[in-house]
Parts: C-alpha cells; structure tokens; sequence
C-alpha cells in the first residue's frame, strides 16, 4: 500500500464481518508505522487472479488482534478492479543472495540466482547462457526449487521471455530469464510475499 510518497508491503491476517474491518500485519520499524498511522490517506494495491485491485482509505488504526498489535482498517465500500498485467516486484540485493534450482537432462541442475521477484513470478540469470535451459518461449520448467532464506519451496515454472545481457571482453553475453510461476497455491505466494517484505525492511534498515 501507499501513504503519500512512501509503499510498503504487508499481508491480510483476516478479514472481521461483523465488526467492518480489515487486518493487516504491523510493521517492525516504529517510525514508518508512525508514518502510516498520520497518513490523510491510504490507497492498497494486490493483484488477485492477475487482476490488480485497488482501494483507498482515511481511516487506518493500531489494533490488538489475538494478542499482537496489527493495523485496521474499514471494509472498502468498493474496489477498482484494473485490468493491466502490473505487479509489485523486488529486485534482490546481492547481499541477500537467492537462487532457484532447475532440474536438467541426465539428472543434472542449474542452480540460477534470481535478480528479482513477485508474486507470480521471477527473473532469473544465466551466465553466458551455459545451463542449457530450454529457448523456447513458454516452456515449461518443472520441478524446481526456490532456494529463499531458511526455506526451500518448489514449484514449476514458465519461461515468458529472454533478454541478452552484454558482458565485457567480448565474452558471450549473460541471459536475463522472466518466468511465470505455474498455478502458484496460496501458501507459496504468502512464502514469497513474506521474503519480498523482508527485503524491503532490509533496504529501509540501510537507507536510515
């Protein structure tokens, strides 16, 4: 979501019907809380089914929720629904290191390390193009595993388009890979939602 100039990323713990509210995971960094406490105005942004949704509220509050502080915020009265293939994404700092293992012919792997990451899929890169994954557009790379922070998930992925890196010297040029992630269930989403909001507490730690 967005309070004035600054975004961040946080998760629904659940949604409360009876008493018309929405809530939400409570940051670690008290002043960016402080900053989204006094925003005048709220605006949150997720992508369901592909689709980006879109809210806005005036009213966000600290909360007690099954013992932990959490914000509220009011059931939107409505939703935009924007049908535009736009999805939050980080770029993964060298010093946080993730990779991704693919598994090749001849029970072989290339283990790639993944320069950025959303929600529904990845960027991977390939030096000099020598893990010999497939070039075809669409392809589907099966049973792969996302090697993040102290927990490894797998999950099937498609290739949806390839991008030349030059190198240096006149050596062979390295290969960004995007890929989709093939039926992405819930809980891996909510794996990689967590690890996306780890980096951005990381890069707000080392720009205060």
């Amino acid at each position: 979501f967005h309070a004035g100039k600054y975004s961040f990323v946080t998760v629904v713990i659940d949604i409360l019907i009876e008493k018309n509210l929405v809530i939400l995971d409570y940051g670690t960094n008290d002043t960016i809380n402080k900053k989204i406490l006094t925003a005048p105005r709220i605006i949150f942004a997720a992508v369901f089914n592909g689709i980006r949704a879109q809210f806005s509220t005036e009213q966000i509050t600290q909360a007690k929720f099954k013992g932990n502080t959490v914000f509220a915020v009011p059931i939107p009265d409505s939703v935009l629904w924007v049908e535009r293939r736009e999805y939050y994404r980080v770029n993964i700092p060298l010093t946080e290191p993730v990779h991704c293992r693919i598994p090749l012919e001849d029970d072989q792997a290339a283990q790639l390390y993944v320069s950025d990451i959303s929600i529904t899929g990845l960027a991977l890169i390939d030096p000099k193009g020598a893990s010999a994954l497939p070039e075809e557009i669409d392809s589907v790379l099966t049973g792969c595993t996302l090697l993040l922070p102290e927990h490894e998930t797998g999950t099937d992925l498609q290739i949806k388009n390839r991008t030349s890196i030059p190198t240096p010297d006149g050596l062979p040029d390295n290969l960004r890979i995007g890929c989709a992630f093939v039926n992405p269930t819930q809980a891996f989403q909510q794996k990689v939602l967590q690890f996306m909001q780890f980096v951005e507490r990381q890069k707000k730690h080392a720009n205060s």
